[in-house]
């Protein structure tokens, strides 16, 4: 059996990478991964969580990464450094900049604001729509309970002040955005804007909700796979 390239995964708001395990569980053992985690109890911004992805990225090989959600300007920026042998971008409902900028103002805010965690009831809503299941609720619950009140203001304040990073058009790798049809979360003039800057940027529309690689892991792992078998440079 022939292995295919690392694909590094970088996770959501929650920051946990145990949600990913749906999508591992339909990858194949063909396909070796890494999912990075963030610390659940340090108020991060995207420029600590960066240098923090940096340094578990493979320091020998070809990889591919995926910046899912709240990570997508972390890959972005990554792979405009093109560090290592990076030879593919994967994007998944995601941004290169706050995708509700009416918002913004909200971020001047959030020193004063206290956060508790969400009505199950709407995060399932949000993030899992029609495709909610006892599992998946479980698992989101579990996910963002470690998350602080502080981590989660940095993280926010994070979105709602991102820009596109410096030297995108250095991106010359092949590059994929996964969309879901029914994101109650990232609009979809989230992708046309990221294809403002990336003109090269596919797109793969699946059926399903924000969190796509959760609701539709075996729908979301053919594509990923057929990405990475299709532009694996051979040595």
């Amino acid at each position: 059996m022939v292995t295919l390239p690392r694909l590094v995964l970088l996770p959501g708001m929650d920051g946990s990478g145990t949600l990913f395990e749906p999508l591992l569980a339909q990858l194949g053992p063909d396909l070796p991964t890494t999912v990075v985690r963030y610390p659940p109890d340090q108020p991060l911004g995207y420029v600590e969580l960066e240098a923090l992805v940096r340094a578990v990225l493979p320091k020998r090989g070809p990889y591919f990464l995926l910046g899912e959600s709240f990570s997508g300007p972390i890959a972005l920026s990554l792979a405009a450094q093109q560090p290592g042998d990076l030879q593919g971008l994967l994007l998944c409902c995601t941004f290169a900049r706050n995708p509700y900028p009416s918002l913004a103002i909200a971020q001047a805010l959030l020193p004063f604001l206290r956060f508790g965690h969400p009505p199950l009831w709407l995060l399932e809503t949000l993030l899992l729509g029609k495709d909610r299941r006892p599992a998946l609720s479980q698992a989101l619950n579990q996910a963002l309970a470690p998350l602080t009140d502080r981590t989660m203001k940095a993280r926010l304040s994070a979105v709602l002040s991102v820009s596109p990073p410096p030297r995108l058009d250095h991106i010359q790798i092949p590059s994929l955005y996964l969309q879901a049809q029914s994101d109650r979360v990232v609009p979809a003039r989230a992708y046309d804007a990221l294809l403002g800057l990336l003109p090269n940027l596919h797109k793969a529309s699946l059926a399903g909700p924000h969190c796509l690689l959760q609701t539709q892991p075996a729908a979301a792992a053919q594509v990923i796979r057929n990405f990475i078998k299709q532009h694996t440079r051979l040595r």
